[in-house]
C-alpha cells in the first residue's frame, strides 16, 4: 500500500501467572497494609499512598519494603522491553540476583542498570478516576494492578501526535487505545505518553502500583536523575 503508518509507540502489557502470581499478590498485599493514603474531595481522582514525610511521590514501595518478588518479576519484563526495543539480546539477560549484587552491577551493560526512581500505590473507588497526564522525563513508567474485576475502569493511552489528531483530514485515524484491566496486569510504557483510567461506576475499589524507571546516563549517577512532572500527579 502507498500510505504507511509509521513512529510507532512501544506499549508493554504482560501478566503475572501461577505461583509468581500468587507470590506477588501476597507481597504487595502485605506491603499495602503498612501504607496511608491521601483522601481527595469526592469526585476528584483518586487516593494516593503518602510517603513518611506526608507527601505524594516522595517514595518507592518497591525498594521501601523490598518487594523482591514483584521487583524480580518487574526486572524481566524491562528487560524484555527494551530487548524488543533493540537495545540488547535478552538470550544475554543476567539473573536477578547479578543485577541486585554491587559485585555486578558495574560490569553489566547499558539495559541491565535501571532503578526504580518512584512506586506508589492508588486506590479507585465508586466516582474516582485518573485524569489525563503524563510522568514528565522518566524513561519508562508503569503500572501492575493488584486487585480489579475488569469493570472498575480501564486504562486509556493516549496518541503522541496530538497536533495531527486535531487536524480535519486526519480526524478519522485513532487517537487512543484502551486497555481492559485484569488482575495481574503489568503495563509499560514512555513516560511521556499522556493516559488516564477511566472513572469508576462499580462498588469494587481498584488497586493498582505505579512506579518509574530510569536509566542512567552518561556523567550521572544512577541515583542523580532528576525526575519532574508537568504539575499533573502521576497515576
Amino acid at each position: 500500500m502507498p500510505t504507511n503508518s509509521v513512529f510507532p509507540t512501544p506499549i508493554y502489557a504482560e501478566m503475572a501467572h501461577n505461583s509468581e502470581y500468587e507470590e506477588i499478590q501476597s507481597e504487595l498485599t502485605e506491603a499495602l497494609q503498612s501504607i496511608d493514603f491521601h483522601h481527595p474531595s469526592l469526585g476528584d481522582g483518586h487516593d494516593l499512598s503518602l510517603g513518611e514525610d506526608g507527601t505524594l511521590f516522595s517514595d518507592n514501595i518497591l525498594e521501601k519494603y523490598k518487594c523482591h518478588k514483584f521487583l524480580a518479576f518487574l526486572y524481566k519484563n524491562v528487560m524484555r522491553y527494551v530487548a524488543d526495543l533493540g537495545y540488547f539480546n535478552y538470550d544475554n539477560l543476567a539473573s536477578y540476583e547479578e543485577f541486585m549484587s554491587d559485585d555486578y552491577q558495574d560490569n553489566l551493560d547499558f539495559p541491565h542498570q535501571y532503578s526504580v526512581q518512584q512506586s506508589w500505590f492508588t486506590k479507585t473507588n465508586y466516582g474516582q478516576y485518573a485524569p489525563m497526564h503524563y510522568h514528565g522525563s522518566v524513561d519508562i513508567s508503569g503500572v501492575y494492578y493488584l486487585q480489579t474485576n475488569g469493570q472498575d475502569g480501564n486504562l486509556t493511552f493516549y496518541s503522541p501526535t496530538k497536533e495531527l489528531i486535531s487536524s480535519f483530514i486526519y480526524g478519522l485515524v485513532d487517537d487512543k487505545i484502551i486497555f481492559p484491566l485484569e488482575q495481574g496486569l503489568l503495563a509499560l510504557w514512555p513516560g511521556v505518553l499522556y493516559h488516564t483510567t477511566a472513572n469508576n461506576e462499580t462498588d469494587h475499589e481498584r488497586i493498582s502500583l505505579s512506579f518509574n524507571i530510569q536509566f542512567p546516563r552518561k556523567g550521572f549517577g544512577r541515583n542523580k536523575i532528576r525526575t519532574s512532572f508537568n504539575g499533573v500527579p502521576p497515576r
